[in-house]
């Protein structure tokens, strides 16, 4: 997973300043990915948010692509590093506090994984992490 691309087509249904949203038909690969009752698809299409190095305009077919490191690495940001600040917020609170010890490592442990959310989230909207995890369209085919 680490080192393929995966490449998905679709067809651009508006883009603006280097951003393009694209909706991706959903393919046969989607039957067997474990991950698609994570995909909140309407009538068998996703809206993908990908890099527009092209410059592309709606109506235009294009393909996408994201290296799997991405995917790994979005991951572990987005689910492992938060379980890693819950367990130690838990431990911490266990090892330092007697009384009412449960609460006080649940608050902990809560405390440091939504000040981690709001730091990424500071930290996301600056311009040069901004699109740092997006697929980036790799060609563009117009169909008008």
């Amino acid at each position: 997973m680490y080192t393929e691309e995966l490449v998905e087509e679709g067809i651009v249904t508006e883009a603006a300043n280097g951003v393009a949203t694209i909706a991706v038909i959903n393919s046969e690969s989607c039957e067997e990915c474990s991950a698609k009752i994570f995909c909140h698809t309407e009538n068998n299409v996703r809206n993908v948010t990908a890099k527009d190095p092209y410059g592309v305009k709606a109506g235009d077919k294009v393909q996408i692509s994201i290296k799997g490191r991405n995917v790994v690495a979005a991951s572990f940001l987005l689910y492992g590093l938060p379980l890693v600040l819950l367990i130690v917020g838990i431990f911490v609170g266990m090892n330092h506090f007697k009384d009412n010890s449960e609460l006080i490592s649940a608050c902990i442990g809560l405390s440091l994984v939504g000040f981690y959310f709001l730091s990424l989230y500071l930290l996301s909207n600056y311009k040069r992490n901004k699109n740092k995890f997006l697929p980036r369209i790799i060609f563009v085919s117009s169909t008008k």
